[in-house]
């Protein structure tokens, strides 16, 4: 019920990222670099573009670095600070090992020295990010995360719903990727198809013919709010 009522909630935010064209043609420019082969970019820019704080991302491959590299190049270099979350500290390592800012001057050099680290697993930064947002000054840097899970199939109900409560407090833009490949996590309950239920955005990655598609799903109308909860559980 808790997720329900923030995906609800969520919807009444305007999460729209404003992208400079020179932003992302400066991109475009790092391309012989390898990090943002393919389209990436443009999967990324659709994705930040989009008014929705909450985002689902399906996709079909075993690596997400080109993607989430994309991401993160696109959103800070528009002023935005991007976290990439993983279900274990090695899968962690292997993003900060693999994924690292690349600022564009001296003002988004020193700026990102005061930046946390890339990647951190959800159970660190469940604790770390509370003691963020429950700081007086929250109300100055709402809006400013993007936070990017990664194997959003993995998650268990009440993972889902601390990081969608922190995350509501900020007003973090979200963005769930999910292979659509991969088994489902251990964890009880099944959050991302909540999720779709609810009516979050969803962007699948068509790789045959190389479009993204973007849709929200229809949600169907249950009068009784504890029959709704559950047919989403």
């Amino acid at each position: 019920k808790v997720i329900l009522d923030i995906v609800d909630k969520s919807k009444s935010t305007n999460a729209e990222i404003h992208l400079k064209d020179k932003i992302i043609d400066s991109i475009s420019e790092n391309v012989s670099e390898g990090v943002l082969e393919g389209e990436a970019k443009k999967y990324a820019i659709n994705v930040l573009q989009s008014k929705n704080r909450l985002n689902l991302i399906e996709h079909r491959s075993a690596d997400n670095t080109e993607l989430a590299s994309a991401i993160l190049k696109l959103a800070e270099s528009s002023g935005k600070t991007v976290r990439i979350l993983s279900p274990n500290r090695m899968m962690t390592n292997d993003i900060n090992e693999n994924i690292k800012r690349k600022p564009n001057n001296l003002w988004q050099w020193l700026v990102s020295l005061g930046k946390p680290e890339i990647g951190d697993s959800v159970a660190g930064f469940k604790h770390k990010y509370k003691e963020e947002v429950d700081l007086p000054l929250l109300r100055f840097r709402q809006g400013r995360d993007v936070i990017i899970v990664n194997n959003a199939e993995t998650l268990g109900c009440s993972d889902m719903q601390v990081l969608l409560e922190l995350t509501e407090k900020s007003k973090a833009k979200m963005i769930f990727l999910q292979d659509v490949n991969a088994k489902q996590g251990f964890s009880e309950g099944n959050p991302i198809e909540t999720l779709k239920q609810a009516g979050i955005e969803t962007f699948k990655i068509d790789t045959r013919t190389d479009r993204v598609i973007s849709y929200v799903p229809e949600l169907k109308t249950i009068q009784d709010s504890d029959e709704r909860t559950k047919q989403l559980a």
